[in-house]
């Protein structure tokens, strides 16, 4: 083999056991492409680059262990795309990520784990957006049709898209003339509690005209459009209009809150918050938080101490299951609101009363608010998570909470208890009765009782053996 050929095949065998060494300046891969992860590798293993170095396909390192397949913002290290954001590969040589038309993570033990489910020509990374190209350059998949957790500049956000928070409790959606943010405080349901309509921006959605797309923009917005024309509805960041070099991004966060950064000398600056005041986040207290503005947390029930965990280390499901029927309490607040009220399931009815009897005889409320001025009971038809403190009058707050044991009159301690005392009595009693029927016989036996069976003279004490009689087991 000649000394050409030698070099040749030396790189080739570099290009197949490091890959990001290769690939971390390559702006394009072709069919025929296989990687697996470098264990040399500590933060993210770059596969593919865009021309301005500034995002890269990446095997992203978690836990140590585990990685996923990302779109990476290169300087911060911080993914803005997930390939699965539910389902992660192991870092080992088990994992390889290949293209031959279809963009494939897969493990030899596991199989697959995510496919792009193309048949494509090449592959290129545009300003954070991967795609797969067939013939003639044209677009056949991209990551900017299916976001994660993060929008990025220009990247269209529409009606069937959704953004998730990274722990998956939290979303932003666009519905048919609004942008909303939804919770899933319970398995299989979602609860609107932040909502931006067009109205705000004394503008109109027509309908007929389209549906409508958001997206954010490189002034310094998040718009919302019907048409190309100009937007229906702004949202604007804190650098609205003003000139930033950096990256731009907007996040759906894991705590439900919604905000935009900017990259700049090395950092992320905060640019834009949906909800501003901490007490207005969906669950910043926890399960039956109180949020005191500028004071922290505590709880509604109060005799339950706040912790670390919130106040009630899980929900309690107030409907029957299993004919179980479900011990619970009303505990009754007037110094508290919900802040997303408007936007949870309402009526009016007669009275404060009435509102707390239609939710007690309701097994799917958890809670409800009622207001003296307008007569409307806001019901809770879901967990309760975060409400917040508040001093405006003419409002009262029911909220079902689980009824302790202690508080059910006998819980399984106090029942334990009566039995094991009930038990040592009656052994006490019967020990006692059989000590005095062997003595009487004793005594009549000698003569020393009396006709009614009584000895004359003083009551004597009787003194017990020292009779261990185990009732009830104690640990």
């Amino acid at each position: 083999m000649k000394k050409g050929q030698l070099a040749c095949l030396h790189l080739l065998l570099l290009f197949l056991s490091t890959g990001s060494q290769v690939f971390a300046s390559s702006t394009e891969i072709l069919r025929g492409f296989s990687v697996i992860p470098d264990p040399s590798i500590s933060r993210f293993q770059t596969l593919l680059a865009d021309s301005s170095s500034e995002f890269s396909l990446a095997f992203l390192r978690l836990g140590g262990s585990h990685l996923a397949l990302a779109v990476v913002h290169s300087p911060s290290g911080k993914p803005v795309w997930l390939a699965n954001p539910e389902l992660t590969a192991r870092w080992s040589s088990h994992t390889t990520l290949s293209f031959n038309g279809d963009l494939v993570l897969s493990d030899a033990r596991s199989g697959v784990f995510w496919s792009s489910k193309t048949d494509g020509e090449s592959l290129r990374l545009r300003g954070g957006n991967l795609q797969v190209l067939g013939a003639g350059s044209s677009v056949l998949w991209q990551s900017f049709d299916f976001p994660t957790d993060t929008l990025l500049v220009n990247q269209n956000f529409t009606a069937n898209m959704t953004l998730r928070s990274p722990n998956g409790l939290y979303s932003m959606r666009i519905e048919h003339d609004y942008l909303g943010l939804f919770a899933e405080f319970e398995r299989g349901t979602s609860q609107l509690y932040w909502k931006r309509t067009a109205m705000q921006a004394k503008a109109l959605i027509v309908d007929g005209l389209g549906p409508i797309y958001a997206r954010v923009d490189p002034h310094g917005f998040f718009g919302v459009y019907q048409t190309e024309k100009a937007p229906v509805d702004v949202l604007a960041f804190s650098s609205y209009y003003r000139a930033v070099n950096g990256t731009r991004r907007l996040r759906m966060e894991s705590d439900g809150n919604l905000r935009a950064y900017y990259w700049n000398f090395g950092k992320w600056v905060l640019d834009f918050s949906a909800i501003q005041e901490p007490c207005g986040l969906p669950s910043e207290c926890g399960p039956y938080g109180l949020c005191l503005p500028d004071a922290g947390c505590a709880c509604l029930d109060d005799r339950v101490k706040y912790g670390p965990g919130g106040c009630s280390p899980e929900f309690e499901e107030f409907c029957q299951k299993d004919k179980k029927k479900v011990e619970f309490q009303v505990v009754q607040r007037t110094d508290v609101d919900l802040k997303y009220k408007k936007l949870v399931a309402s009526e009016k009815v007669a009275s404060a009363e009435e509102c707390e009897r239609r939710c007690v005889q309701n097994c799917s409320c958890w809670a409800a608010l009622y207001s003296n001025s307008s007569g409307v009971c806001y019901r809770v038809d879901f967990p309760v998570r975060t409400v917040v403190a508040s001093a405006e009058v003419g409002k009262v707050a029911f909220f079902k909470v689980r009824r302790r044991e202690k508080e059910l009159g006998v819980g399984k301690a106090g029942v334990w208890g009566f039995v094991c005392g009930a038990a040592a009595l009656s052994g006490v009693a019967g020990l006692v009765a059989y000590r005095v029927r062997r003595w009487r016989r004793e005594r009549r036996s000698n003569g020393l009782l009396g006709e009614e069976g009584l000895e004359p003279g003083p009551y004597r004490d009787l003194k017990e053996t020292e009779i261990g009689v185990e009732l009830c087991n104690k640990k």
